[in-house]
């Protein structure tokens, strides 16, 4: 057996046994069921990898905003969200995505729950992925402690200068 095949194979086992909580932490955050759709870990394991090599010739923006504010008041997610037609889908999710793979679920209701789920993720980041693959963001969650940046969200959104379509390929 090949080291991909058995990491895989680990990262599978271990998963099983954080998927619920891993589910809770969106649940807990406002989500309901049938507002997110598993996406199986080796499909998420394939959409990360051909996000990884699209976003290589990519635009990004950087944007610090209070840990009080809203996703609102953030330029890059309004932006975006202003634009949303009425059924646009996005991938959400956390570092656990490793493990238990990543949501598919509404794009408002995503934007709108980004910065709640970085201050409740372990380690306070969560990502969202454009199921057209027309953007990529990061929300980092700097908490009090942090000495650079206390209370801050850091919102990283990378937008492909390419318009090469990911996730279609994968998820239809």
């Amino acid at each position: 057996m090949s080291n991909s095949r058995l990491d895989f194979l680990l990262r599978k086992s271990k998963g099983k046994g954080r998927l619920s909580s891993y589910l809770q932490l969106f649940l807990k955050i406002g989500f309901q069921n049938d507002e997110l759709q598993l996406v199986e870990l080796i499909e998420s394991d394939v959409l990360v990898a051909e996000m990884k090599i699209v976003l290589l010739n990519s635009s990004r923006e950087i944007e610090f905003i209070s840990g009080e504010d809203t996703f609102i008041e953030s330029d890059l997610l309004r932006e975006k969200y202003l634009a949303f037609e009425p059924n646009s889908k996005c991938y959400l999710f956390t570092g656990d995505y490793l493990y238990c793979g990543m949501f598919l679920c509404k794009a408002t209701t995503a934007f709108e729950r980004a910065l709640l789920l970085a201050k409740e993720d372990n380690q306070n980041t969560c990502f969202i992925l454009d199921y057209e693959s027309k953007y990529f963001f990061t929300v980092n969650y700097y908490d009090s402690d942090n000495l650079e940046h206390p209370n801050i969200f850091d919102i990283q959104r990378s937008i492909p200068v390419s318009s090469e379509n990911i996730s279609s390929k994968i998820i239809g």
